[in-house]
């Protein structure tokens, strides 16, 4: 989606229900069970939030540090 935000100047509000909107499978149930815990309305929801949690869910400090040891094990080839 972000790729697609680059080129649409889009409202902050609007990248989100664009984004949740097209949540399937396991990332929308994970959204509709974020929404109900943390007591969050759809309607307020902002890009910056809704980035916020899914970084938080799917993009764990442990997905980057495995890509810092694969960056950093990196050897020039011929």
């Amino acid at each position: 989606m972000k790729k697609y935000f680059k080129i649409y100047n889009y409202s902050s509000e609007l990248k989100a229900k664009m984004t949740i909107y097209n949540l399937t499978g396991k990332s929308n149930i994970w959204w509709q069970d974020i929404k109900k815990v943390n007591n969050i309305k759809e309607c307020y929801v902002t890009w910056n939030i809704l980035e916020k949690y899914f970084k938080r869910k799917y993009m764990a400090e442990q997905y980057y540090e495995e890509k810092s040891k694969e960056f950093y094990d990196l050897k020039l080839g011929t």
